[in-house]
Formats: structure tokens, sequence, C-alpha cells
């Protein structure tokens, strides 16, 4: 189990959208896309850009726990490779080295009408490993 009593591990966020609301939302405001979105992900579909402001939301919710404050315009969710998800910030002067030093841990998934994405923050990747270690041993003696 993750807790907060953990060093490494900073904070979790959840998010979860209604698409349709979300394309009505996209649909009534023709740059809500630009102010959301980098340029890269303009041009998804809809259940797709749901599903990165899913993570985009939960990612400043992680952060926030963090103590870390963000603008949505700052976090980029990509997929790796092997379509895994992973989220960049760009950094800032005002904020330089207080989220470059963070990793995150990611899962989005859709459903019918909703997106949803939940994000853990860590203090670095090696916090993440060092857990999943951790998680892998303890099942292994159940």
């Amino acid at each position: 189990m993750i807790n907060s009593s953990n060093a490494n591990f900073l904070g979790i966020g959840i998010d979860i959208v209604h698409i349709p609301s979300f394309e009505r939302a996209m649909e009534n405001s023709p740059n809500l896309r630009f102010r959301l979105f980098a340029n890269s992900e303009i041009g998804l579909d809809s259940n797709s850009l749901a599903g990165k402001f899913a993570a985009k939301e939960a990612t400043i919710k992680s952060l926030g726990q963090a103590g870390v404050i963000i603008d949505i315009r700052d976090i980029f969710v990509g997929r790796n490779d092997l379509g895994i998800p992973f989220i960049k910030i760009k950094e800032k002067q005002d904020r330089k080295g207080k989220s470059s030093n963070l990793s995150f841990s990611i899962s989005i998934s859709h459903h019918t009408d909703y997106a949803i994405a939940i994000v853990l923050c860590f203090k670095d990747k090696s916090s993440i490993l060092n857990i999943i270690k951790k998680l892998i041993i303890r099942n292994r003696s159940l």
C-alpha cells in the first residue's frame, strides 16, 4: 500500500470527464482546445482529448499536494512507443527545479461516455521503482 508516510510519495490525483459534456464545451468554445492542449494534441478525437484532459486535471491535483502550482498548458500527456502514457512538465523560470525532480505514474481509461485518469506523484523515478519492487515482494509472500 502506498501512503503519505512514504517520504517519496508526494500526491495523488484523480479526475473523470463526461465525454458528451466535454464535446459540447469544445464546440461552444472553439478556442478551448488551444487553451488546454499542446499543438501536437489539438487534432486528436474528443475521446482522446477527454482522457488527456482528465490526466492533466489529475496531475494538477497530485502536484497541488506536493506544493507545486502549475498551469494546465504546462502539462503534456503523451504515450511512449509501447502505448504507455506519460506526463511531461514544461519548466518555467519561476518554477525551476520544483517540478523537474518529480516523476509520475499515470493510468487513463475510457468507458462509454466517460474518461478517467489517476496520477501518482513521486519525488523521483527511483521512488516509483522502489515502491513497485516492494509491492511485488509483498504480493509474492501472500
